[in-house]
């Protein structure tokens, strides 16, 4: 069987979707102190060369002097601030400690638990597998075992087809003790062959034999006044049928038994 049930996986997939979806808040989270950090507007080198230089002399259109050429002042280039020694050169909004560490636990439960689910994923595939396997093998062995049955029964139907030719009771020469002879000879090679081939013996109780509940069963009750016939075989109807090597009865003996009348 597997070590994870159906409830147990779906606990497991519930774990995974709650982490993710803390994940994926703290992306946002991080995305959001990102963009609080940037510098809103324009940048200092496009309000630079928006301003007008100082200094520059325009025409007035009421003057008669010539237009002077306009001076155009070049913007300082401003040179990058080097960062103090010792400290590392910034590289954007950095996420918080504690965001990075919750965010590094959290991948690690989920490199877990997806171990998990795939462990019991690839057990549950294994077991149904096995299952159809076996069931496959159990009904080519069942097959197997009605086979040999079946021959065997077919065997005996065979020689009882063969009795029941011989025995012509309208026939000119019809002999009624040679008629029941060869019934008997036809069951007794059916009882030989049960015990030669599935080691199934037949019993049969003698009468004064003590009842035994699990060889006997009791059909008919004969009352007696003798104390010593109580609960002794008064006749065998039926006998039974026994395993030879483990002697567990597979038929009861039908029997008649004496009981104390009152």
């Amino acid at each position: 069987m597997s070590i994870f049930n159906n409830e147990e996986i779906d606990k497991l997939r519930n774990e995974v979707h709650a982490l993710r979806q803390q994940v994926a808040d703290l992306h946002n989270a991080l995305d959001n102190i990102g963009q609080s950090q940037s510098p809103p507007g324009t940048t200092p080198h496009q309000e630079a060369a928006d301003k007008p230089t100082a200094g520059t002399e325009t025409d007035r259109p009421d003057s008669g002097m010539p237009t002077a050429e306009p001076v155009t002042a070049k913007p300082e280039t401003l040179k990058p601030e080097k960062p103090a020694p010792g400290k590392p050169e910034p590289t954007g909004a950095q996420p918080p400690a504690d965001v990075a560490d919750s965010l590094q636990a959290m991948a690690g439960k989920l490199n877990i638990l997806s171990e998990k689910i795939d462990t019991a994923v690839y057990q549950e595939k294994l077991i149904r597998d096995m299952h159809q396997e076996l069931m496959q093998l159990k009904k080519g062995l069942i097959e197997d075992l009605k086979k040999d049955y079946l021959t065997d029964i077919l065997n005996i139907c065979e020689r009882m087809g063969d009795t029941d030719r011989h025995i012509r009771p309208d026939a000119p020469d019809y002999d009624a003790v040679k008629a029941k002879q060869l019934v008997t000879n036809t069951y007794l090679y059916i009882r030989d062959h049960l015990s030669d081939q599935y080691s199934v013996e037949y019993f049969e109780p003698a009468v004064g034999d003590a009842y035994e509940p699990k060889a006997h069963r009791a059909i008919r009750v004969i009352e007696t006044d003798e104390d010593d016939k109580a609960g002794t075989v008064a006749e065998c109807i039926t006998g039974g049928f026994r395993n030879s090597e483990t002697d567990r009865v597979l038929r009861q003996a039908r029997i008649a038994v004496y009981k104390k009348s009152r």
